[in-house]
């Protein structure tokens, strides 16, 4: 295994620079056209474990299938430089070429600023769920400083993915920042790389580990790193969460670290989406700004590199579709081209050559100038077939003549002679070529050689022709010389194993022979074992070809012997059922090994293995179905289905291939050829007609679920396709479910109720029927039926999540919170994609003030499900609660477009919210056109939901009547309509009696403040107002105990502080009556501005009326010249008294009178802004 050194250069092209060591690993920065990268790979103490070197190929795999993110060091490609694997990545660097981390940046500096941490954090939780959304089931499990890289830019970027998903060895990580149950070895989910996240962030802010049991990096010996792990793991039982956080560290940051460091993984934030949303309203309360990444755009060199490296890891499919995603943008780019044909050479089968000689013919046709187009032309030639071989040698001749220096050309044309003579059927005897032909193809690879040194690297094929060719040409010494130089770049090569082995039998060095034969069989890499095993158990071939007696104890019956034993052995592990990675490489092994992962569950190494039988064996029915059924269990469908199409051409009447063919077709969405090749196959196949009926009944069935059923064509797709199911099995209980979905959204509820019992009635588990039926029950305004068939469905399956969420939709009309709160978290642990219970539990969230939990469960169901447009409109209402009137518009704006022509309970919603973004943007005019058309809609919904969104709807506009308008009398209808339907809500009650004080009905409103405080005695705006009515009536001592009650609630409550600050003024107590009215006035109570001023005065007696007069009319100057509604603003804070409603009706009274009629409008429009400023 080669180390590098800075100054060397691998591959040709990559220049080192800098050569980081770790404990197992090697990293060499490199200078190359793209600019500066990183090289990563292991050193010689690791170098053949296979477990690791596995271990790096999925790290590779699963890097590069994240793709580019502007938080991520990116994978740029896979590279095999003779057997050492290198995984080439974004270099992140700093301007003095080093590479630094976020634990570099902590060791300078010791601790970061809390902006600095929440910015990192953010970028590391964008990346993360980033990386979630790409691979849902991904698990980082080693976040640390050390692996966070930090660029010239300042920005995180996370690296090392070498232990994602190592789930079969949990404890993977650095001992510091594993989680409780990373230390338990359980199963890990996000939550595990959060709590990571926790600690990470406390040393940011701290400069200490927050679970100190050892530094990374010194877990030195076995015994340390398990004295660690147990003292971690009593702080974790012990639930030790560090609190020594500085004080200078606001409060809800730290409450986010403690949350992200739970001991239990139910206490945390429930995923990245949740955490990213904690965090950024964080952000907000501290104005902190957290930038969104740049789009980033990938050079076409960097996605050919991708696909390369797909394409050299044995990912095929993946390769392909990235080569086609480059041409597609770029279809002119050269490399692809090359890449593309690569691919192509790749695959198996008579379609795949066919399409590859076509798309190589159209190259040609394109370009007939470019050499190596015209090399691919001589290698796709049947080189074995006489006819054909001029051609080849013709083609590969033309590609020199075009370029001359092109190394591919000269060994392109070696390979074509070795392919015709058959030198590359290593296994076998094949007699010498001609010695003119042996001359030519060691001429050319010595050529190919001369033009790329590294040419072996890229072409394995070349080196064993070059030996074998060697060893006709009786130089058995330089052959061996060759292959050991050979070996030297491929130790793994059972193939350069098997030639030097032979190449010592002819030089009769028998037992260094003997030793490679054992290195064969020990290795486990490819397919040459049997080979080798042949040679040592033929009895003719020894004593005919080295001259040995029977009689010789050291020749070939000793070595018969050792392969009979060895066979012998081989024989008992099997039937002793040992551990399968100690057979062989043949296709049988290959089988044996697919069957023994797949029964552990271990699919990802079944199906390599069933893949590597496949390249031994490609057309071998039984295999292709093997590999079949492995990629189905994990739903790689469009895989199958090539797969299956290979096999139903080579094996047309196993009817087990069409079947599973068919179900995959119907699982990859493509319902009408599967319904065509029923009716085809029906035919074919008599014995199987019920089959074929059940397979067509099923892709009806599943392509009616699947139209869209927000349109009216969607709807009546899907019913004609229910039909046709119900046709096939009348007793579907399946089918008859998705005939009454269909006929419930278009409105036939008889006709859908009608479907759903029967659904009930065919059904062996009716859960979901009776759920849907009771869902239908709602919408026919009977809630006792819905109830009774909610618990009917969770009786017939006490586990189905969608049964518990309608119950808590029943819960949530009957106003029972708590209990539909219970049923919606239930339902969600059920089914975790369950979409309506995360709205609906977050409506639930927003109810209680919970606009985190609310925002969380809204993000979620929106990530799981983009189009489902309930959501956005329940997202909407917790923006609006956030202040975020911009999001909040925009996700109303995706509901509409999603569902442009609401059902009445949704267009009500929608009403609403627009009319309170409408309200705080002060476009009252719309807000109250916004009301008006939700209360329009008011009877289109279910009765029992009628009353809430009527109050909602009417108090919004009494707000405005009463607030905006100054209409009181007519924001009072809208009160008492409200209180008709429902006279038992405290906050609609306090709305009415504010608005009868408004109209100096002081009983009026004492009686509605005290039916309030009946309902809820501990009601603070009640009690705020009834305190202020006791005191407007110089009842004093009881304004002043039902204000001090009503501020121990709830401080924050302006009219509390108002009233007590009349009180305390009434009472002489000014210093601390000013400290009540600065409160009401900083909330925007107009009154408590001119209280102040007063008290004031009073404190003051040098604030004499002529200061306050110049105040007003420097106030009223600059009214006279304000441009903008803010410029109003800003006047109304410099003199409030400008704002009282007697000032304002003078100053409306002499617009009308003294101002010209053509500036009349802008006065007006001057005086609207200040009545909304006084607001």
């Amino acid at each position: 295994m080669i180390e590098y050194q800075v100054g060397d250069i691998i591959v040709g092209e990559y220049h080192v620079f800098q050569v980081l060591k770790g404990g197992q690993g090697i990293v060499y920065l490199c200078n190359i056209g793209l600019g500066t990268v990183a090289l990563k790979t292991f050193n010689n103490t690791v170098a053949w474990d296979t477990n690791r070197r596995n271990m790096f190929r999925k790290e590779a795999l699963v890097w590069l299938r994240l793709g580019f993110h502007p938080y991520i060091v990116a994978a740029l490609g896979f590279l095999m430089v003779g057997e050492q694997p290198y995984i080439l990545s974004e270099a992140i660097v700093d301007s003095d070429q080093r590479s630094f981390s976020l634990d570099t940046l902590l060791q300078e500096r010791g601790q970061l600023t809390n902006k600095e941490a929440v910015v990192a954090c953010w970028q590391i939780i964008t990346a993360m769920l980033f990386v979630t959304r790409q691979m849902p089931d991904l698990v980082h499990c080693d976040l640390k400083p050390s692996n966070i890289l930090v660029d010239s830019s300042g920005t995180m970027r996370i690296s090392d993915f070498g232990l994602v998903q190592a789930l079969s060895n949990p404890q993977a990580g650095s001992i510091p920042y594993m989680s409780p149950e990373q230390v338990r070895g359980t199963p890990l989910d996000a939550r595990s790389d959060i709590f990571a996240l926790g600690a990470i962030t406390y040393e940011l802010l701290t400069g200490r580990l927050a679970f100190p049991v050892v530094r990374p990096g010194q877990e030195s010996s076995p015994q340390a790193i398990s004295q660690a792990l147990a003292d971690l793991a009593k702080l974790h039982s012990a639930g030790y969460i560090p609190a020594d956080i500085d004080w200078r560290v606001p409060s809800d940051l730290r409450a986010w670290i403690k949350r992200c460091l739970a001991s239990n993984p139910e206490d945390r934030y429930r995923g990245w989406d949740e955490a990213q949303a904690a965090l950024a309203y964080l952000a907000r309360t501290r104005s902190i700004v957290l930038a969104q990444p740049a789009a980033y755009e990938v050079p076409p060199q960097l996605l050919f590199l991708k696909a390369f490296s797909f394409l050299t890891l044995g990912y095929g499919s993946d390769a392909w579709e990235l080569c086609n995603a480059l041409l597609d943008a770029h279809p002119h780019y050269k490399e692809g081209q090359y890449l593309k044909v690569a691919i192509l050479f790749e695959a198996d089968g008579e379609e795949a050559q066919q399409v590859r000689n076509t798309y190589i013919d159209q190259l040609l046709a394109t370009d007939p100038h470019d050499a190596r187009f015209w090399v691919f032309k001589a290698l796709v030639t049947d080189a074995e077939d006489d006819s054909n071989y001029a051609y080849a040698l013709e083609c590969v001749n033309r590609a020199l003549a075009l370029d001359s220096q092109l190394a591919d050309a000269w060994a392109g044309r070696a390979t074509i002679m070795a392919i015709h003579h058959g030198t590359l059927n290593l296994a076998s005897d094949t007699p010498p070529p001609p010695d003119e032909m042996i001359e030519r193809i060691i001429s050319d690879i010595q050529r190919a050689v001369t033009l790329n040194p590294a040419i072996f690297d890229f072409n394995p094929a070349l080196m064993p022709i070059f030996i074998r060719c060697w060893r006709w040409r009786s130089s058995p010494e330089y052959a061996l010389q060759l292959v050991s130089e050979g070996l030297s770049r491929y130790p793994m090569s059972t193939g350069l194993l098997l030639q030097r082995a032979d190449i010592l039998l002819d030089l009769e060095r028998f037992e260094d022979a003997q030793e490679d034969l054992d290195r064969i069989f020990s290795l486990d890499e490819n397919s040459f074992q049997y080979a080798a095993i042949q040679r040592r158990a033929n009895q003719q071939r020894w004593p005919t070809r080295y001259g040995l007696s029977t009689d010789n104890s050291t020749g070939w019956i000793a070595w018969w012997e050792q392969a009979s034993q060895r066979e012998r052995e081989l024989d008992a592990r099997t039937s002793a059922g040992y551990d399968p990675l100690t057979f062989g490489r043949n296709v049988d092994d290959y089988v044996w090994r697919a069957k023994y992962y797949e029964t552990r569950k271990q699919l990802d190494q079944a199906i390599q293995e069933a893949h590597q039988a496949l390249m031994l064996d490609p057309w071998n029915t039984n295999l292709l179905w093997l590999k079949s059924t492995l990629l189905a269990t994990i739903d790689y469908n469009e895989e199958v289905i090539k797969l299956l199409e290979r096999a139903r051409t080579l094996e047309r009447s196993d009817f087990n291939i069409h079947r599973l063919y068919l179900i995959i077709l119907i699982k990859h969405t493509r319902f009408a050829e599967a319904i065509t090749e029923c009716l085809s196959l029906s035919q074919e196949f008599t014995d199987s007609q019920e089959d074929l009926m059940r397979i067509q009944h099923l892709a009806y069935q599943q392509r009616g679920f699947l139209h869209d059923h927000g349109s009216q064509i969607g709807l009546e797709a899907a019913l004609q396709d229910a039909n046709s199911a119900l046709h096939l099995d009348p007793r579907s209980g399946l089918s008859y479910e998705l005939r009454g979905m269909v006929n419930r959204d278009l409105g036939q509820y008889e006709a859908a109720l009608e479907d759903f019992t029967h659904a009930i009635a065919y059904n062996e588990a009716p859960s979901n029927a009776y759920a849907y039926r009771s869902n239908l029950y709602l919408l026919l305004n009977d809630l006792p039926k819905a109830l009774a068939d909610a618990e009917s469905a969770i009786q017939a399956n006490p586990e189905s999540g969608y049964a518990y969420s309608i119950r808590a939709d029943c819960a949530m009309l009957e106003r029972r919170i708590v209990a539909a709160q219970e049923d919606y978290d239930l339902a969600i642990r059920l089914e975790s994609d369950l979409i309506p219970a995360y709205v609906g539990r977050g409506s639930i969230a927003l109810l209680q003030g919970n606009t985190e939990a609310a925002l969380a469960d809204c993000n979620t169901a929106i990530a799981q499900m983009p189009l489902f447009a309930p959501a956005y409109i329940g997202r909407a209402g917790v923006q609006i609660a956030l202040g975020r009137l911009e999001e909040a518009t925009a996700d109303l704006d995706t509901f509409m477009e999603l569902m442009p022509n609401p059902q009445p309970i949704f267009a009500v919603q929608l009403a609403y919210n627009r009319a309170v973004c409408y309200v705080q943007e002060q476009r009252y005019g719309e807000a109250f056109q916004q009301i008006n058309q939700g209360l329009q809609h008011i009877d289109g919904i279910i009765p029992i939901a009628q009353g809430p969104y009527s109050i909602l709807l009417l108090s919004q506009r009494a707000l405005l009547y009463g607030g905006v308008y100054q209409r009181p009398h007519e924001a009072l209808r809208d009160t008492e309509r409200a209180l008709s339907i429902d006279s038992q809500i405290p906050d609609l009650l306090v709305l009415h009696a504010t608005l009868l004080m408004q109209c100096d009905d002081f009983d009026g409103a004492f009686q509605a403040v005290i039916q309030a405080l009946q309902i809820e005695p501990r009601h603070a705006p009640a009690l705020a107002l009834r305190g202020s009515i006791w005191t407007f009536v110089d009842e004093l001592d009881k304004a002043h105990e039902d204000l001090t009650l009503a501020l121990d609630l709830d401080d924050q409550i302006p009219q509390a502080h108002l009233g007590m600050g009349v009180l305390l003024t009434k009472r002489g107590e000014l210093q601390t009556a000013l400290i009540h009215l600065e409160q009401a006035a900083a909330a925007g109570l107009l009154p408590a501005h001119a209280l102040i001023g007063e008290i004031k005065q009073a404190i003051n007696p040098t604030m004499n009326e002529h200061s306050i007069d110049k105040l007003l009319e420097t106030a009223f100057e600059a009214f006279q010249v304000a441009k903008s509604f803010e410029e109003i603003q800003h006047i109304v804070a410099m003199c409030p008294l400008i704002a009282d409603h007697q000032i304002m009706a003078l100053l409306e009274e002499g617009i009308q009178q003294e101002i010209a009629t053509e500036e009349r409008p802008l006065f007006l429009q001057r005086l609207q802004w200040l009545r909304q400023a006084s607001l």
